[in-house]
């Protein structure tokens, strides 16, 4: 049936003389008959008060909503259609991108259209989000967060509470509410800048009244046009009692961060959520906020019960104001999409709980879901839920000749994580975190990668890598562990141990061989990065030494003629096998206590080293020995009749056997000797000593640098590392001010490139500086204060700094040639106030606005001599250009101040 255009011009006159007469009415007090009906379809039949009202109406329906996909409402008898045919203007204002998710939506309307209702579709960004009926003639509006589908109006079954929507669908007859509502729908008929005719249009013209007829109702919020965030949030913030929350999805931080403060306030705060919001993947964002909030202590439960929880309300108790509407805790529900709310304050309503007042009701209705009063389980305890496991990208496992400069690890981190650690190492099962709880969000596409750069890596090395997701409530789930190597030649481990006086340590690098078994072979993990090896070809054990081997490796030293030494070996079997695990060691001069002749080159006679200590013993990697063998028991010592250089050889007694060093002791590391003690471990070992004798000899290192005049007294500077362009150091007497100029790939990895204008401090102290500028070569350019156990690029080291872009961080590497970790401090650019406090081996550095009230951003135990380095360093991200950083307020302290 379509209605002509003179009778719908009748129906409107109709409307308006009966408006006409209702504008006098709703201009004065609440009539006696108000009616403001509350309905919850966990135990009641709203949609057939909804019915009733559509069958009762004789002037005029207007229906808004995102999707409608029960029957009842447009085919069944006296529903729309019906209505419609029987002389009543409906209007229809939709959306048909509903079509997409909601299957039976496309039918519903296709039925309206060919009832000649006319309809109208939004066109604009945000979806039209209203779920709302006006009745004209019976001065009603009823509008919810209630979809009109099949199951969102009324329980399934016959049990009540069991399998439910969770919603709350209002009814009144408030003029003023109704008035509002009649004009906003007057508005959204006739704009047609975010609406488009869909069907059935000949006139655009308004119904209830002129625009701006009436005042809207102050409860009243109709986004886009009004921000239901701002005007939430201001309610929020001046909540001094309590806060209760149903709510469907939370993806606008802005809201979850409002309930935290007010926690933080100490005031109850309290949500129920839905578990399905909580891992829909296209709501990412939901279980960040609901995860946030659990760890900011506030209770959440979640619907238990079959259906879903679709409601949005907000309970303020001090002022007793109810918020609902259609609006979820999102961002187009606050900025886009057309939405309707009440901010609504307590009122009188009627209602199944008995409650007289709308805001009794709806706390009746949380309580009853919160307790689960009626004896079914709506609600359970919120338990988070652990992230995916991270799936790596690149490199690829156990690549090799990867460029050492900066390696990017990439990875998968799936849908639910949000912070990630990175650990590397070169030992498995050590790995060592250079990245910390670090937000980098998830991934929201199947090509959206988390990364994280890993730079200055020493060449020639394997490195283990492995990723830890983890979600806002710190559940987590740990990536495999990868490998890679990098390009070039490994350089030498760093010497960790310490000799004793007149120790000789030598070198398994350098030997000197003869014949074709033994060879030097690279070796990350030897001392000098090379080791001694004796191929493993399965040969036999040989019992006795040759006098005249074929095959063998020599070494020349000079002992002190008739000291006595005590011999130890560093080696390792391969595949830690007894069967290759010794070998025999003679001298050209060593004698015995008596002065005969023993271990000589040249005769069978030979010192046995058998780096197993019992049969059964076992192997383990590394392990010092010395030419005893059993448990406890030690080789004797050897003495030299001459102060002249001397000759080591080794030569094979089981092939397979590699060795490092080499050392005769005569004091700290010789059995009986006062405060004797062995040099390292007899499995696993990683102890390098410093070459005392021979090519690896360690030179002196050379004198710092004189200081530069510009410098005040006691600083200096220089250059660390391999900046690629030199830096300088100035400073202006007149201002009190540093300019530093840097160079240098990065303060990072195992080795460090920047310039540290610098002084020594010994024992405890602090050093405070304002950064005042940091310039524009990079976002990770470097300046902050920092600590140094040396002034070699891999020392061990605390840094405190500020970055162009990045924000402040506190780095530090905890051993020499170790990895830098770091933690995030403040998102901030300079001018930023930057310290470090020293207290024996615990450094703490703070950042400060002001220079007066300090933050913690971290604390961290490092090693370190009496002695270190104190100062300013900037490294410009980039061997191709110095990078400038001013400082001021620089003060250097000796002994602990307070901040």
């Amino acid at each position: 049936m379509h209605v002509s255009l003179d009778i719908r011009r009748s129906v409107r006159r109709t409307v308006q003389a009966a408006l006409a007469l209702g504008l006098l009415i709703f201009a004065g007090a609440t009539p006696a008959h108000a009616l403001d009906r509350l309905c919850d379809p966990a135990n009641e039949d709203c949609r057939d008060i909804l019915l009733t009202y559509i069958k009762n109406e004789t002037v005029g329906i207007d229906v808004g909503f995102w999707f409608m996909e029960d029957a009842r409402y447009t085919t069944a008898r006296d529903a729309l259609i019906d209505r419609f045919k029987a002389g009543v203007p409906v209007r229809v204002i939709m959306d048909t991108r509903a079509n997409a998710t909601n299957q039976f939506n496309a039918t519903r309307l296709a039925e309206l259209q060919a009832a000649g209702i006319p309809m109208r579709t939004r066109t604009a960004s945000g979806i039209m989000h209203y779920k709302m009926m006006l009745f004209a003639g019976q001065g009603v509006v009823e509008f919810s967060g209630a979809n009109f589908s099949a199951d969102a109006w009324v329980f399934a079954g016959t049990q009540p509470y069991v399998n439910y929507v969770d919603e709350s669908a209002y009814f009144t007859n408030n003029p003023s509410i109704v008035n509002s509502f009649m004009m906003k729908y007057d508005d959204l008929w006739t704009n047609t800048t975010a609406y488009k005719d869909y069907a059935n249009i000949t006139s655009l013209a308004r119904v209830y009244g002129p625009a701006g007829w009436t005042t809207k109702d102050p409860d009243l919020n109709f986004p886009p046009l009004e921000s239901y965030a701002n005007r939430a949030l201001k309610a929020y913030n001046a909540e001094t009692q309590q806060i209760d929350v149903i709510m469907y999805r939370i993806t606008d931080r802005r809201h979850a961060d409002a309930m935290i403060a007010a926690k933080g306030r100490g005031l109850p705060v309290r949500l129920i959520s839905d578990p399905q919001q909580y891992r829909d993947q296209t709501r990412l964002w939901d279980a960040w906020n609901v995860d946030r909030l659990f760890m900011a202590g506030i209770p959440i439960k979640m619907r238990a019960h079959a259906g879903l929880n679709h409601q949005k309300l907000v309970l303020l108790y001090n002022t007793r104001t109810s918020i609902f509407g259609s609006s979820n805790w999102t961002s187009p529900s606050d900025q886009t999409q057309e939405e309707h709310n009440c901010f609504c304050k307590d009122r009188p309503v009627t209602g199944l709980s008995g409650a007289t007042t709308m805001f009794q009701w709806f706390v009746d209705m949380f309580e009853r879901k919160w307790n689960n009063t009626t004896g079914v389980v709506e609600t359970s305890d919120f338990v988070p839920l652990p992230p995916d496991k991270p799936v790596y990208q690149s490199p690829a496992n156990a690549a090799t000749g990867v460029n050492n400069t900066s390696v990017l690890l990439k990875w998968f981190g799936g849908p639910w994580a949000h912070k990630y650690d990175v650990l590397i190492g070169t030992d498995p099962n050590n790995l060592q975190p250079v990245l910390i709880d670090q937000e980098l969000g998830p991934s929201e596409a199947a090509n959206d990668f988390q990364s994280f750069a890993v730079n200055n890596l020493n060449p020639g090395t394997t490195y283990y890598w492995r990723v830890v997701s983890r979600t806002m409530a710190n559940q987590s789930k740990n990536g495999d562990l990868w490998s890679f190597t990098t390009a070039g030649t490994a350089p030498p481990p760093p010497a960790n141990g310490t000799t004793g006086a007149g120790d000789i340590l030598l070198y398994g690098l350098d030997g000197v061989i003869t014949g074709t078994t033994w060879s030097i072979v690279s070796d990350a993990s030897a001392a000098g990065a090379k080791r001694l090896w004796n191929m493993n070809v399965g040969a036999a054990k040989i019992t006795t030494a040759s006098a005249n081997p074929t095959n063998y490796v020599e070494f020349t030293f000079t002992p002190q003629a008739g000291q006595p030494y005590h011999l130890w070996m560093r080696g390792r079997g391969e595949n830690n096998v007894y069967t290759n695990d010794s070998a025999f060691v003679q001298f050209s001069n060593a004698v015995n206590g008596s002065g005969v002749p023993i271990y000589r080159i040249g005769t069978t006679s030979a010192a046995e080293y058998n780096l197993e200590d019992c049969s059964g013993c076992g192997l383990a990697g590394w392990g010092w020995q010395d030419n005893g063998w059993g448990v406890g028991i030690n080789g004797p010592d050897i003495i030299f009749d001459s102060s002249s250089p001397q000759t080591l050889r080794i030569q094979q007694r089981e092939d397979g056997l590699s060795i490092d060093q080499i050392l005769l002791s005569p004091s700290l590391y010789r059995p009986g000797a006062p405060g004797a003690t062995v040099p390292g471990a007899l499995k696993n070992d990683a102890t390098i000593y410093p070459a005392t004798q021979g090519s690896a000899t360690t030179p002196p290192p050379p004198p710092p640098p004189p200081p530069p005049t510009a410098l005040p007294p006691s600083w200096l500077n220089g250059d660390i590392g391999s900046v690629g362009v030199a830096g300088t150091s100035e400073y202006d007497q007149a201002t009190q001010t540093f300019t530093i100029k840097g160079a240098g790939a990065d303060v990072w990895g195992s080795n460090d490139a920047f310039q540290f204008a610098y002084q020594q401090l010994t024992g405890d102290g602090t050093i405070i500086a304002r950064v005042a500028s940091v310039s524009n070569n990079a976002a990770w350019v470097k300046a902050g204060v920092m600590i140094r156990a040396t002034l070699t690029a891999n020392s061990a080291h605390a840094f405190m700094l500020e970055s162009f872009s990045k924000g402040l961080a506190f780095q530090r590497r905890v051993a020499t040639g170790g990895l830098t970790t770091s933690t995030a401090g403040a998102l901030a650019a300079a001018p930023y106030w930057v310290r470090l406090d020293r207290a024996g081996d615990v450094f703490s550095a703070s950042q400060s606005i002001d220079g007066a009230t300090w933050v913690a951003v971290g604390t961290e135990t490092i090693p370190m001599g009496a002695t270190v380095y104190v100062g300013l360093g900037v490294s410009s991200h980039t061997t191709a250009a110095t990078a400038t950083a001013t400082f001021d307020n620089v003060t250097v302290a000796s002994g602990l101040t307070e901040g």
